[in-house]
């Protein structure tokens, strides 16, 4: 029962540095102009990008990125979520982004 607990804080660990990594990185594209597909890769337990098909791969990241009515134009909302191998509904976080133009 304790290394049950352990494994899953321990992923839920790593998980959420990986959710807030890749919320970091996509907004500094969105903000820099690149746009973000929706999207899912594979992860090792470290956070490098793996073959989804490899043993490796431990954390599956997805992205979706929105342009809402709701919010004003040209603003994004960026969905990031992480999942681990045993969990139905993994972790996940969004973020409102709206880019500025060059000065």
């Amino acid at each position: 029962m304790a290394w049950r607990g352990a494994g899953k804080s321990d992923y839920l660990g790593r998980a959420q540095a990986l959710l807030q990594r890749e919320l970091e990185i996509c907004e500094y594209k969105i903000l820099r102009g690149i746009n973000i597909p929706a999207d899912t890769k594979c992860m090792d337990k470290y956070g490098n990008d793996v073959d989804c098909r490899s043993n490796n791969a431990v954390f599956t990241v997805n992205y979706l990125q929105t342009k809402p009515v709701s919010i004003p134009a040209n603003t994004r909302l960026l969905n990031v979520k992480v999942k681990w191998p045993g969990s139905s509904n993994g972790i996940s976080s969004s973020v409102i982004i709206l880019p500025q133009s060059d000065y």
